[in-house]
């Protein structure tokens, strides 16, 4: 026996809509079950030699015995709580509902035989999160005789293999009470939404996702191709390369302290160096939000000289205008920030007076 137990992808947020649909799976199991055993609901079962409209959904909310349910269900909360995460309530339950309905065509173009089961709905959930979340790692637990244990392995090869094991048993496999034409028409469905929200930026790129996963690959095998392959990388240029990552992954992760001790030992490395729009600006934040007003201002400035096009631009003087004047007795950086910031804050806004009441603080530049 071989069973995912958890990942190690931290959450941001409740994955408010996956509880839900738990709790409905489990509600309509414990209310139907006697009923769907002697057909009195057959109406609601993907009936795939003639299907009706309904049926599409209401199929992945019925399910024929416990272990149907608890291995569904296990699944979906492993996997599907991230995926929540990512995209958030709304997003997320349109995803779900619609891999239910594409899974269930699946289903109907490839078999003759009735479905039910979320297993369909739940294998595009896990096809996304191969996209989405591919360098995540997924603990495994393994049962073999007398050997008990567990072991991490890639997201990516977890799924792969799923996904692989469900598309040769359905092309090659002898007829089975499992549905593996929806669960491969799930993976795609997955699969196909995952890579379209990608490459249209649908959903913040990460450092965990295929993309990432494929261009770690590259350069790994690059670096083994070894003499072949031209390296002008001098040794501190690779410490700068391996530390910017690390402060990715560490801000992936939700490790904010870490990411900014990595922060401030790369500035110590290169001064001038600058990471992606949305982690400079991180770091910045949390070097203010920690007292460590030198190097906030520094990361700020670094962030205003980077990214001049940013939409949100006059918070960020605003913020780096209050660091100068109230911590670091700079009022003239002070009053030229907060004058930038006050010619683009939105009128009458809370951050617009403070601005104007930080301004109206600073004495004239030719006071003594």
């Amino acid at each position: 026996m071989l069973l995912p137990i958890r990942t190690n992808m931290p959450l941001r947020s409740s994955p408010v809509v996956n509880y839900l649909l738990l709790v409905a799976n489990i509600a309509v199991f414990l209310t139907t079950r006697r009923g769907l055993a002697a057909g009195a609901l057959d109406t609601y079962v993907l009936q795939a030699s003639y299907p009706q409209l309904h049926q599409f959904l209401t199929h992945a909310f019925l399910h024929a015995n416990w272990q149907h349910l608890a291995g569904n269900m296990l699944f979906l909360y492993i996997f599907g709580n991230n995926i929540n995460d990512r995209l958030g309530n709304v997003g997320y339950l349109a995803f779900y509902l619609a891999a239910a309905f594409f899974a269930g065509l699946g289903h109907v173009y490839m078999e003759q035989n009735p479905a039910v089961g979320a297993s369909g709905a739940i294998a595009a959930v896990t096809g996304l999160y191969l996209i989405l979340l591919a360098r995540t790692r997924v603990t495994l637990f393994y049962w073999l005789l007398f050997f008990i244990g567990t072991f991490e392995v890639t997201a990516f090869l977890w799924v792969f293999l799923s996904f692989s094991k469900d598309l040769i048993y359905g092309l090659y496999g002898p007829p089975m009470q499992i549905a593996y034409s929806a669960h491969i028409a799930g993976y795609l469905f997955g699969f196909g939404i995952g890579l379209l929200l990608l490459l249209f930026r649908l959903v913040r790129r990460s450092n965990y996702d295929l993309l990432s996963f494929f261009s770690r690959a590259a350069y790994r095998f690059s670096v083994a191709a070894g003499p072949t392959v031209k390296r002008d990388f001098t040794p501190q240029q690779r410490q700068v390369l391996t530390i910017r990552q690390e402060i990715l992954d560490s801000l992936e992760a939700h490790d904010t302290p870490r990411a900014v001790q990595l922060y401030l030992q790369l500035q110590g490395s290169d001064p001038e160096q600058v990471l992606p729009t949305q982690a400079q600006l991180d770091l910045a934040n949390q070097l203010m939000a920690q007292a460590d007003y030198p190097n906030a201002a520094r990361a700020y400035e670094l962030f205003l000289k980077s990214y001049p096009t940013y939409q949100q631009l006059a918070q960020v003087q605003l913020m780096l205008g209050l660091a100068y004047t109230r911590y670091l007795d700079q009022p003239n950086r002070a009053r030229e920030h907060l004058a930038n910031a006050l010619e683009h804050l939105p009128a009458d806004s809370p951050a617009r007076q403070m601005c104007q009441a930080e301004l109206d603080r600073i004495p004239p530049a030719d006071t003594p």
